[in-house]
């Protein structure tokens, strides 16, 4: 909590309350901050009172968009990634403001158009990423130091499914462009298919891998599904 804004609060309580308010000043602010953290309707007494830095890029992101900036929403993006490697930019900012659309989705405070084109234009900047020429991939590089005498790995087969929602599949694509392109080959199935045919396409690509993604808050219940119905079809199909 800033110094220089408490002072202010006990010339507040000062001036509203005399003697009294300058003696229960300090244990009014410090309630009132408790408060804005624990309740949504309150938060901006906890972002006035404290003296940490509030423009956050993950948080800037996600007012942009929310504001239907994509170009500078994009900007933010190509600024950060001049001097941070592409998975902080998912871990530190993409994906928090995933998480932030969701928590206010079930607060309310978010229509189904506002969703829509976050998650649209988030799927866009992620995508044009991936048509960028990137940098070799670490593991490609570790591995193309051992030298070419070496056979040749086949690529693991990875089936990426979202649990829920759009956010989750937008995570994939993330995660996908992350893994090693000669070691990995991942196909993303988005949230429009039932779990059963999300199963029956994972018994008949024969993949190495399952990958259930679900962002914060949400999804728990649905990926606990999934993976049960995964794992007996895996069971019936060993069986016969």
């Amino acid at each position: 909590m800033s110094a220089v804004r408490l002072l202010m609060m006990i010339a507040f309580w000062t001036w509203l309350w005399g003697p009294i308010g300058l003696v229960l000043a300090t244990p009014l602010t410090v309630c009132l901050v408790v408060l804005g953290k624990y309740i949504p309707q309150m938060e901006f007494i906890t972002v006035l009172m404290s003296d940490e830095a509030i423009a956050e890029r993950k948080i800037i992101f996600y007012q942009r968009l929310l504001a239907r900036d994509q170009d500078e929403a994009a900007h933010i993006v190509a600024e950060y990634l001049t001097k941070h490697p592409r998975e902080r930019l998912y871990d530190e900012v993409l994906v928090p403001a995933l998480n932030y659309v969701k928590l206010e989705r079930e607060r309310g405070s978010l229509t189904d158009v506002d969703d829509l084109f976050f998650f649209r234009a988030t799927r866009e900047i992620v995508m044009k990423l991936d048509c960028e020429q990137a940098p070799p991939h670490p593991m490609d590089e570790a591995e193309s130091a051992v030298g070419d005498n070496l056979p040749l790995l086949p690529k693991m087969r990875i089936l990426g499914c979202s649990a829920k929602d759009e956010a989750d599949e937008v995570a994939l694509l993330m995660f996908q462009q992350l893994l090693g392109p000669t070691r990995y080959e991942i196909e993303v199935i988005g949230d429009e298919k039932l779990t059963s045919e999300v199963v029956a396409e994972a018994g008949e690509k024969q993949t190495g891998l399952v990958c259930i993604a679900a962002v914060q808050p949400g999804g728990l219940t649905h990926t606990r599904y999934l993976c049960k119905r995964l794992r007996a079809s895996s069971l019936i199909s060993k069986l016969s």
